[in-house]
């Protein structure tokens, strides 16, 4: 459909959510078209996402709408802020039991805790390159026999960072009615000082049973990554780190 409406060379092009359904390779090549036709062209692209760094990417105007009524129309900074605020703020300190669910879900699985941990269980704050458990409660309202979980690590514009899915490790997993918890062991948190938001996402029996769309608010600490003792720089907040080593010949 967008290869098409972008063939047609319209003088206004609509494109709503086309970055959802595509993979990378498309995603690039739609995101070029739409700078063509823009700036390139001088033709207008209204562009309809929830993808907060491609907004601030390819459009220089925003409105955000609210319940189907306009609430904020000018430049596009401004709406993205004003949108991520809205949308987060009012949630983050929420129970999880109680956090807005995004799109249809069966509730077959639901989302009820999340705590940081040591090792030894104790609730800490994440620290740059030190170890973190991530340890998430969930409810399971009727046997399931087939049973899939991921967390993404998003930063401040939505943007997914770090990734967890339990199909990297494990067979997809059947489970009892009753209280559950799966947990991630992270040995050396690779994430720079700084806010971060949580998405969890689960599928029970083949369909979406719990979706937590990035309104879990994650604070990253400063701390030594690399062994020379480095404290990262303040323009690098929000970003991952990678191990390495450095050589000059």
């Amino acid at each position: 459909g967008f290869a098409v409406a972008a063939f047609l060379e319209p003088e206004i092009l609509v494109v709503d959510e086309v970055l959802a359904v595509g993979d990378a390779q498309f995603q690039k090549k739609a995101i070029g078209k739409m700078q063509d036709v823009s700036k390139g062209e001088g033709r207008t692209v209204l562009f309809v996402s929830h993808n907060m760094s491609a907004i601030r990417n390819l459009c220089h105007r925003g409105v955000v709408l609210e319940d189907g009524a306009v609430c904020f129309d000018g430049d596009v900074s401004d709406a993205v802020d004003l949108y991520l605020r809205d949308t987060f703020d009012n949630v983050k300190d929420l129970p999880l039991d109680k956090m807005p669910r995004y799109g249809k879900t069966t509730g077959a699985v639901r989302f009820s805790s999340i705590e940081f941990l040591d090792r030894d269980g104790k609730k800490i704050r994440p620290s740059c390159g030190h170890f973190l458990r991530i340890k998430v409660g969930f409810d399971v309202d009727r046997p399931v026999g087939s049973s899939r979980m991921s967390l993404e690590i998003h930063d401040n514009n939505e943007a997914p960072v770090i990734y967890f899915d339990s199909q990297f490790t494990l067979r997809d997993t059947a489970f009892s009615e009753g209280k559950h918890f799966f947990t991630i062991d992270i040995e050396k948190l690779r994430l720079t000082e700084g806010d971060y938001r949580i998405l969890l996402w689960a599928r029970a029996d083949g369909r979406v049973a719990d979706y937590l769309k990035c309104t879990i608010p994650m604070s990253v600490d400063n701390g030594l990554f690399f062994p020379e003792g480095q404290i990262i720089p303040p323009h690098l907040r929000g970003s991952v780190l990678e191990e390495h080593v450095w050589k000059y010949d």
